[in-house]
């Protein structure tokens, strides 16, 4: 750390990891930063009066992640037994047998992460008001997963460094003193978080379009695609349920009045992968949390509410096969039927395979509300107590989900 003139600031940082679970060849890494600050409101051409403080920061700095298990690098022998029978005599017995289990990845290596960052700080009105704001970029490569391998090979996958994900955001935080005075103090905080992360690689295997140009393949088991949020939601597209005048149309796919109706993207009388599309994320796009506390002679009281926005979740209760007519069913929902006719509640049993029901699952929780009483030391002596505080709490009191079709948002 260095500091010249208490407004330039510098901090620097080497280390070296080592990790024996990696591969022998690449067991240790090296990771390091740099951060610089100018604190601008300290120079001496500074003369606004609106802010008290203003500081500059940008820093760079890498990262390692070691989410492999201590021998998922290596090689693993693995026993059994298979009943062998003799071509000649006809006579059968166990044999035993020693077998490579998982194959070993001499290099495999430590995922690497890559961060700048961009902030401000700042101060105004006599420091009643204070904030911060942050913008970054970071960039991960190699991350540890399993690589699926050709059956000829013997194993069904093999721990590599494989891909790269690039993740930016935005962070802005406010702490506000509203009121400061002898016996009642009034304070604010606030803060709100975006992020966005975009799949820039995968297995780097590529094929050629129809155009002649090379792309790389998509993982579509995983639901992992170039380009797309890794917590992408790529599902088929619902519209409503099957009515019973569409019954004939319902039955060109299968389905039934009071089943879901996908939509048939290309229109081809299949449901198939063509069809599905990302509808969106489960990753919240923006962040927010908000508290307020306050101090009045020797009460406390405090609220604490915070928010998730922009992301989608499941709810495959939706469906409606859910239920199991001997224990009861989980809740008294208006499923579909005939003279219930819906476009929001499946039928009872209706055709669920191969699809998920996605709702938006942007909720406001108040999350904690509290009031206290700190009993004044003068009542306490006599009991030779040193203090004491009466509290009364209300724990996630209220959630607020008004596109939620559920029970709480984030409970699965």
């Amino acid at each position: 750390n260095y500091v010249y003139k208490g407004k330039y600031l510098l901090t620097g940082s080497l280390r070296r990891d080592g990790y024996s679970a990696f591969g022998q060849s690449n067991p240790n890494a090296n990771f390091g930063s740099v951060a610089l600050g100018w604190t601008v409101s300290e120079e001496n051409f500074y003369n606004s009066e609106l802010f008290d403080l203003i500081k500059l920061r940008a820093s760079y700095g890498t990262n390692g992640n070691r989410g492999v298990g201590i021998y998922d690098a290596l090689s693993n022998l693995s026993t059994g037994k298979y009943l062998f029978t003799n071509n000649t005599s006809g006579a059968e017995y166990y044999v035993s047998q020693h077998y490579a289990s998982r194959m070993e990845n001499k290099n495999l290596r430590w995922e690497r992460t890559s961060a700048y960052n961009f902030g401000l700080d700042f101060s105004t009105l006599k420091g009643r008001l204070r904030g911060n704001v942050d913008g970054y970029f970071m960039i991960t490569k190699d991350l540890i997963m399993p690589r699926q391998l050709p059956n000829v090979t013997g194993y069904a996958s093999v721990f590599d460094n494989l891909g790269q994900v690039n993740n930016s955001g935005i962070e802005i935080s406010l702490n506000s003193t509203n009121i400061q005075k002898k016996d009642l103090t009034w304070t604010t905080g606030f803060s709100l978080s975006h992020n966005k992360n975009e799949i820039k690689h995968l297995f780097y295997d590529y094929v050629e379009d129809e155009n002649g140009n090379l792309v790389e393949v998509d993982d579509i088991n995983n639901g992992w695609f170039i380009g797309e949020d890794i917590n992408a939601v790529w599902d088929y597209e619902l519209n409503g349920i099957w009515q019973e005048e569409e019954t004939d149309a319902a039955k060109v796919y299968s389905r039934f009045a009071g089943d879901w109706k996908q939509v048939d993207q290309n229109d081809d009388k299949l449901y198939t992968n063509a069809d599905k599309k990302i509808l969106g994320s489960t990753q919240p796009k923006v962040r927010l949390t908000f508290r307020n506390d306050v101090t009045w002679k020797n009460f406390e009281f405090a609220v604490k509410m915070y928010s998730y926005l922009g992301m989608l979740q499941q709810n495959n209760h939706r469906k409606s096969s859910d239920v199991f007519y001997d224990r009861g069913a989980p809740l008294n929902v208006p499923y579909w039927t005939p003279e219930n006719r819906n476009n929001e509640w499946a039928g009872i049993e209706s055709y669920a395979s191969g699809f998920n029901v996605w709702d938006k699952a942007s909720f406001v929780r108040v999350d904690n509300i509290s009031l206290s009483y700190n009993v004044p030391s003068a009542l306490l002596q006599k009991a030779k107590i040193v203090n004491a505080k009466i509290s009364l709490i209300a724990q996630n009191p209220f959630v607020y989900a008004p596109n939620w079709g559920w029970m709480d948002p984030e409970i699965r």
